[in-house]
């Protein structure tokens, strides 16, 4: 199916008269509706011998319980663990002790431990719902995805140049720098200073003319090389693309590069 069915928008009779469904049926004879036996069998005779009408309230509140699970597993919920439920191998429940997934590795009877305390019989399932909890994502942890978004991303100035006083690179001259991730794979964006922005300047070659800087890995995954173009560091803006819409051909400009770590390298 390629599209969603049509989606409850609550469960069915939430607002209607509606019975409780029991597990068992309350007392013998009264006609009512109960988990174990659905409707019983004084429903089936006629009204004059002895039978029972089936009630609408049972309809409703059946029609309720049943679609309070369809609507909860609709939402995306996942079912918390109830230690009064049997369990078995392969099924996936919310711990609320800690508020994560735990998958079950062998069958549980009811009465077991929560999850988060029986490592023989659950293991962590790998999510953590609480890191959707917000999206800005401040609550990751320096330890964890944290990685990504500060430890796996630096800035280096080729020349000797700091983030308080950034190094001019020059036309034509060749900078290596040191790989701010060793033994990782890393992507290189170089990016110049000019009026006070920094930004790309792009490669641009006529083949009479070179204008702009790149930077890339090299020599054993352990370089940065940051390579300036023979004739200048920024061509014109129709001529390259950069952002900087120049009125000169600088040869001489701060330089910085940004630098991701995308993946280690493997050993020989």
């Amino acid at each position: 199916m390629a599209n969603n069915p049509t989606l409850l928008t609550m469960p069915i009779a939430e607002n209607g008269q509606k019975n409780t469904i029991p597990a068992t049926q309350a007392a013998a004879g009264d006609g009512l509706l109960s988990q174990s036996t659905g409707f019983p069998p004084e429903t089936d005779l006629p009204l004059g011998a002895g039978g029972k009408a089936p009630k609408r309230e049972d309809f409703n509140g059946a029609f309720n319980l049943l679609s309070k699970l369809m609507f909860y597993a609709q939402k995306g919920w996942q079912f918390q663990f109830d230690a009064g439920q049997d369990y078995f191998a392969g099924c996936i429940v919310r711990d609320t002790t800690d508020g994560k997934l735990y998958e079950c590795i062998n069958d549980v009877s009811a009465g077991g431990s929560v999850p988060s305390a029986d490592a023989v019989n659950w293991k962590w399932a790998g999510i953590d719902p609480s890191m959707f909890a917000n999206p800005d994502l401040s609550n990751l942890t320096a330890t964890g995805e944290n990685h990504f978004l500060e430890q796996d991303f630096t800035i280096i100035y080729p020349n000797g140049g700091t983030a308080e006083n950034p190094a001019n690179v020059t036309a034509n001259t060749r900078y290596v720098e040191t790989n701010p991730f060793p033994g990782y794979y890393v992507s290189c964006l170089a990016e110049v200073q000019y009026n006070g922005n920094w930004g790309n300047p792009e490669w641009y070659d006529d083949h009479n003319q070179r204008f702009g800087v790149r930077a890339s890995q090299f020599e054993n995954n352990e370089k940065i090389i940051i390579q300036t173009a023979t004739n200048a560091l920024l061509g014109l803006t129709g001529e390259s693309g950069n952002p900087f819409n120049p009125s000169n051909r600088p040869t001489t400009l701060p330089c910085r590069v940004k630098v991701w770590k995308i993946g280690k390298v493997a050993s020989a």
